[in-house]
Parts: C-alpha cells; structure tokens; sequence
C-alpha cells in the first residue's frame, strides 16, 4: 500500500517536531555542557594530583577510592556528555555513537560502565568510612589499599558482565525515522528495552542511593555519639581528621542523590514509554529527557567543587599543590632544642650530643643558684 499525502504531512510534521526537539535542547549543551566538560575534566584532574601528592590521602584506602572515583567521572564526562555537546553544536547532524556499528556498540557499552562505575565507587566509599569508623577495631585489616583494589576490581568485573548485553545483542546500526543510519536497539530487543531502563535505574541510582544514604546515616549516629561521650576516635578516624573527610563523603553523596535519583527516575519513564510519543509531546519530551541526561552527568562535573568546600584539608593540599612547594616539616625538639642542628650528625652522636646540652643547662642552673644564694 503506497502512503498517502496525509501520512506524508503526518511525517514530515513529526520529523520536523524532532529537529525542533533538538534545536531546543542544543542550547543546554552548547551553554551548560561545555562549562561543565571543562571545569570537570579539570577539576577531577586537580583532585587526582592533590590525592597522589598528599603523602595521607596517598597512603589511606579512602583516598585510593576517590582518585578512582575521579577517574570514572572523567570517563564519564567525555562520553556521556561530550557526545550530547558535539550533537548540540550540531544541532543533530554529528553523533558519534551512529559513525559505524563498531562505534554504536562500543559507545554505548563504555557509556553505561561509567555511570554504573560512578555510583558504585562511591558506594565503595560510603562502605570504607561506615568501616573504619564504626568497626575502627578492624579497620587496619579491612580498610586497606589492596582491599580497595580488589574491591574495586569486583565491581569493574560486574559492571561489565551486566552491561556486555548492549553491544552483543543490544544496539546496532540502523535506519533512524528521517532515514538516516544512526544507533539504535534492534527491533527483536523491544521488550528487552523496556526493562532495561529499571535495570539502569535500580544499578545505576536507586539501590547505590539507599545503600550511601543508609550507611551516611549510621556514619553521622555513630560521630554524634562519641563526641557526645568524649571519646577519642582511634588513629585514622580522628575526630578532627575525620570530620574532614565525612563532610567531604556526605557532601559528594547527598549531591548523588539529588542528582541522579530524580533524573534517573525521569529518564526511566520517557524510555519505557512508546517510541513514537504523540505529535505534540515530542518537544516537551525531549526538553525533559535531555535535562534529565544533563542533571545525571553534572554529578560528575561538581565533586572537585564539593572537596574544596567540604574538605579543609584537601583546600590546603590544593593550595600547596597550585604553588608546586611542599609542606616543610616542623623540626622536633628536646629540651628546646632544635633538632636540624643536629641532621648531619649519626644517632649515636646526636643522643650524646643532646645529653651534653642537658647537662650543661644543668650546670648552669646550679652555677646561677649558687650565684643568687
């Protein structure tokens, strides 16, 4: 059966409703998302080298967890939102994901490993302070740098094995509705494309969000408590150091959770209904969803803003690191004595040395009460 000029009206109207979709949300990447792609990738870029500096973020797991953190929010913010920015410079016409079949798969499997990386390493995060915190008698043994390698190799293993779906049997390169080749589900995936959004939401933003908002809330009982009783937290989860680093991580959490929770929700709702939305929902739909996607990645654009912020010390790290000069350690004393007099000398000679001093002072002592009397 031939189309009618009335269904030919109809599409043409619908494609034109599309592009004028995408010459609207153009401008939320073109003005939002390239501030964002800058001051993130540098941002986390800053944070990676101010946590490798710090000799007590290099050496602590916790530190460890956020230099992967930054890693995967650079992974995200030049995949996920350097794509939405190259197609609103081009108002649709330059896609990455729809060059080649190879590019579609590939694109849209890294895609979604780093939004799930980002959620679970923070998990790994909120799980590392819950430990050394409320379980401070193993901590030594469980919040460890190998540990959180083989934590976070866990997950990466996961991660993949969850998503190896999209690229297999998932995505291809099709023929879009204006004609054009570009990437899309198969068209024997449709079912399988309509759980999937909740798959993403549950891995991706709901389940990581119950788990840090949970453990955030055990972490703030637990600190209210023992400064209520006065009890001094045991080395690495100080009150003072501590208070520090629990700002930092409810900070970068509850940011999470605004973020990407109500974001997720939305995105998940757009993608289980029809494909094709009525003729007058497709610009609304389209604002809603690209704002959505924009919420999501700005998550991984704003933690460098949160640790400067939230963390003292990763401020004062920040500042030494921008002035390329290191923190000169203060110089022990004995018995008022500096100790850098001293640094040439052997330990032998030193101890000697410092005995000398004190009994000279003494000495001197008994002469000048000698002298009084």
């Amino acid at each position: 059966m031939t189309p009618t000029n009335d269904t030919k009206n109809d599409t043409d109207e619908y494609v034109a409703e599309i592009y004028k979709g995408l010459a609207l949300t153009s401008k939320i990447w073109i003005y939002g998302g390239i501030p964002a792609l800058v001051i993130g990738t540098v941002g986390n870029l800053l944070t990676i080298a101010v946590l490798l500096r710090a000799e007590s973020f290099r050496s602590m797991s916790f530190g460890l967890l956020l230099i992967f953190l930054s890693l995967v929010d650079i992974g995200v913010l030049n995949t996920e939102l350097l794509r939405y920015i190259l197609i609103g410079l081009s108002e649709g016409a330059n896609d990455p994901q729809s060059i080649s079949d190879a590019g579609c798969r590939a694109f849209e499997f890294f895609r979604r490993v780093f939004i799930y990386l980002s959620a679970w390493t923070l998990v790994l995060v909120t799980i590392e302070r819950l430990l050394s915190l409320v379980f401070h008698l193993r901590a030594m043994r469980l919040c460890n740098r190998k540990c959180a390698v083989m934590s976070w190799i866990c997950v990466i293993l996961c991660v993949v094995g969850v998503n190896l779906f999209h690229p297999i049997k998932g995505m291809h390169f099709g023929v879009a509705l204006d004609g054009t080749f570009a990437c899309k589900t198969r068209d024997n995936q449709t079912h399988a494309y309509k759980v999937y959004p909740w798959v993403d939401l549950c891995l991706s933003s709901l389940i990581p969000g119950i788990i840090i908002l949970v453990m955030n809330v055990i972490v703030v009982c637990h600190i209210r408590r023992v400064r209520l009783e006065r009890l001094q937290m045991v080395r690495d989860c100080g009150s003072a150091r501590d208070s520090g680093m629990t700002r930092m991580l409810i900070a970068i959490s509850v940011l999470f959770l605004l973020l990407t929770l109500p974001a997720n929700s939305v995105l998940t709702v757009l993608a289980t209904r029809d494909w094709k939305p009525p003729k007058e929902w497709v610009v609304p739909t389209e604002i809603a969803y690209k704002v959505a996607v924009f919420l999501t990645v700005l998550n991984s654009a704003c933690n460098f803003m949160v640790y400067c912020v939230a963390g003292a010390k990763f401020r004062a790290e920040l500042v030494l690191c921008l002035r390329c000069s290191r923190r000169q350690p203060q110089a022990p004393e004995i018995n008022g004595i500096e100790m850098t007099k001293f640094r040439s000398q052997s330990p032998d000679r030193l101890r000697r040395t410092s005995l000398h001093n004190v009994y000279d002072r003494n000495i001197s002592f008994k002469k000048r009460d000698l002298v009084a009397t």
